[in-house]
């Protein structure tokens, strides 16, 4: 049923990152496997195809016999914008042209770590792009968001990586969750959550390759479901580091965490409004999880 709460919350949910570390996968392997997915059972947790607005050409050879036909929903795509935004955006407009009915880049991401480069970046892009500001989240958070909010765009937050470096402490990333809250700017993570609940996990494919405390895809979207209906910054932080999950319980009616009740409604409009997706290089990987914690069938 599409109204169940394990459907609220996955629906759309993965943004496929196959070209991106660990899994960094050739084009012509991430764009078959996006395919398949769509197609798949679970086709519909699957989002947009991330790709570099760089690699946009080699995209299009890879492409070229997968793309859906005339009678098919296209292919919804976010493209990784590089230095030269005004290009970029030149780049996004003729490819939207070029594979009108087949593929669409709606969704466009820019890192940016002052407020001038977000106000310079707002004169460029076009309004009918969602736009995803990647921002350091350490410092001048509030200042960032309202900055975003003022050029109508939304936030992007790292939340993890290859490196155990790269993520964020769950005091920081439990501030940026509340900061988008109180601040109406909705937000979607990437890197690091191809786990359901936070544990220690390989970095890389590598079985030589080190390990580090991962937060899981759930952790972060119950999490920022809690902020939505008004937990304080302390339950937030306990709810990213959680490591039992049986602490939380899906019901027909919505999803429990140690007690605290989100109802689907709340769900539905977390989703909207403040936590609409991450990036992930696995697709398979975050539906198994979910599959052993019977979440899907």
């Amino acid at each position: 049923m599409n109204n169940t709460p394990i459907r609220i919350l996955m629906s759309q949910l993965i943004d496929y990152a196959g070209l991106f570390p660990p899994a960094s996968l050739a084009m012509d392997k991430a764009a078959g496997c996006y395919s398949q997915c769509r197609r798949s059972e679970h086709g519909w947790v699957l989002g947009r195809f991330v790709v570099p607005v760089s690699r946009l050409g080699e995209f299009g050879v890879a492409a070229a016999g997968l793309l859906p036909g005339q009678q098919e929903e296209p292919w919804r795509l976010s493209a990784i914008a590089g230095r030269r935004l005004d290009l970029d955006v030149d780049a996004i407009l003729d490819f939207n042209e070029r594979y009108s009915g087949a593929a669409l880049i709606d969704s466009i991401e820019v890192k940016a770590e002052h407020p001038e480069e977000i106000h310079e970046a707002g004169e460029i892009l076009p309004d009918a792009f969602n736009a995803f500001y990647e921002i350091p989240i350490d410092r001048d958070v509030p200042l960032l968001l309202a900055v975003i909010k003022l050029v109508g765009g939304h936030a992007k937050v790292r939340t993890g990586g290859v490196t155990a470096d790269l993520f964020p402490s769950a005091s920081h990333l439990a501030r940026f969750i509340q900061s988008c809250r109180t601040e109406l700017v909705s937000f979607k993570a990437t890197a690091g959550l191809h786990h359901a609940v936070r544990g220690r996990y390989r970095l890389t494919c590598d079985e030589t390759g080190g390990t580090a405390m991962m937060y899981g895809f759930l952790n972060v979207f119950v999490a920022a479901a809690l902020a939505f209906v008004g937990a304080e910054i302390s339950e937030t932080v306990q709810v990213l580091e959680e490591q039992e999950p049986q602490a939380f319980v899906l019901s027909p009616s919505g999803i429990e965490w140690r007690g605290r009740k989100l109802a689907a409604e709340d769900l539905a409009a977390t989703r909207c409004h403040l936590a609409v997706a991450f990036g992930s290089c696995s697709f398979s990987e975050p539906i198994s999880e979910l599959q052993k914690l019977n979440c899907l069938h």
